[in-house]
Order: structure tokens, then sequence, then C-alpha cells
């Protein structure tokens, strides 16, 4: 393989890995605090959720 394959196919798992999952931690945490603060409906959140978990 080339140089530049080596470095995508390592940026791909680096985004499919744990730099993902901690942002997903993040999203995750101040979603939650939102909701308890009212700014978000319980729709848009349970919706939110489904749909990073269709990613992990």
């Amino acid at each position: 393989m080339t140089m530049v394959t080596n470095v995508m196919c390592t940026a791909i798992n680096q985004l499919t890995g744990p730099i993902v999952r901690a942002i997903t931690i993040i999203i995750v945490i101040s979603l939650g605090i939102t909701l308890l603060l009212g700014k978000v409906t319980l729709d848009v959140a349970i919706a939110l959720a489904i749909r990073m978990g269709c990613y992990l």
C-alpha cells in the first residue's frame, strides 16, 4: 500500500473508534442536561439517541 492509503486508513480507524465515542459521550451528557433544563423536548432527545445508536 502507498503512504496515502495508510494515512487514510489510520484516519478512518481513529474517526470510527475512540474519537467518535468520546464525542458521543459529550453529546449524550449535554443532551441530558438540556433535557432536564427543558430546552429540548423528549421527542428530539429520543430521535437523537436512536440516530447516534445507529452510527456506533
